[in-house]
C-alpha cells in the first residue's frame, strides 16, 4: 500500500489549495494509463504543538520549582541538576499525562504504535492544562506556588513577612538550604 501525505493550510476565510505538485505526484504513484483508479483521501486536523515559550517556561520555572518543593520536603534532589529535573519531569508525566499511541509508518504504509506518555505531542491547549495540573498539585502537595510566566514568587523572609522575589532568587535560596543540610 502506497501512502502520500501533504500539509494544507486553510486560511481564516476558509479557502485552501493543495500544493501544485499534488496532482502530479498522486497520478504518478497510483494511476496507470488506460485504467481507472480509486484513491482514498483522508483529512486530519493538526493542532498547533506547544510553543517554544511554553516549553521554556516549563523547563526554566515549573520543573525547577517542583524540584524545589521536593527538596524543601526533605528529598535529595538538586537545583540545577538536569538529571534531577528529568526525574521530576518523568514523575509529572506519569502523574498527569494520559497514555497515548505514538504511531509510525514504514515505507509500505504499515502502521506501528507504542503506548507512551509524552508532553512533546501535546497541543497548546492540552499543554496549558498539563501546566495547570502540575502547578495546582505542587501547591496542594508541596506547598510551592509556581508563578505565571514572567511573574514573581511569593515567599516569606526569616521574620515570616511575605515578600515578592524572582524565581531565580527563590531557587537560589532553596539551593543554599540544600547545601547547608
Amino acid at each position: 500500500m502506497k501512502k502520500l501525505e501533504y500539509n494544507i493550510n486553510i486560511s481564516p476565510n476558509g479557502e485552501w489549495r493543495a500544493p501544485t505538485r499534488v496532482r502530479e505526484e498522486v497520478n504518478k504513484a497510483f494511476w496507470r494509463e488506460g485504467e481507472s483508479c480509486y484513491v482514498q483521501m483522508s483529512f486530519l486536523g493538526i493542532d498547533k504543538h506547544r510553543t517554544s515559550d511554553q516549553n521554556a517556561y516549563y523547563w526554566a520555572v515549573v520543573i525547577p520549582m517542583v524540584t524545589a518543593g521536593f527538596i524543601l520536603a526533605g528529598n535529595e534532589l538538586r537545583i540545577g541538576s538536569y538529571k534531577d529535573y528529568d526525574i521530576v519531569h518523568e514523575m509529572m508525566k506519569e502523574r498527569f499525562i494520559p497514555e497515548g499511541d505514538m504511531v509510525f509508518f514504514d515505507k509500505k504504509g504499515d502502521r506501528y504504535s507504542r503506548k507512551i506518555k509524552t508532553t512533546t505531542a501535546l497541543n497548546t491547549v492540552a499543554f496549558n492544562k498539563y501546566l495547570k495540573d502540575v502547578r495546582d498539585w505542587a501547591f496542594d502537595c508541596l506547598g510551592v506556588y509556581i508563578p505565571d510566566p514572567n511573574a514573581n514568587v511569593l515567599d516569606s523572609d526569616e521574620n515570616g513577612v511575605v515578600i515578592e522575589i524572582t524565581v531565580d532568587q527563590f531557587l537560589n535560596s532553596v539551593k543554599m538550604k540544600e547545601n547547608n543540610v
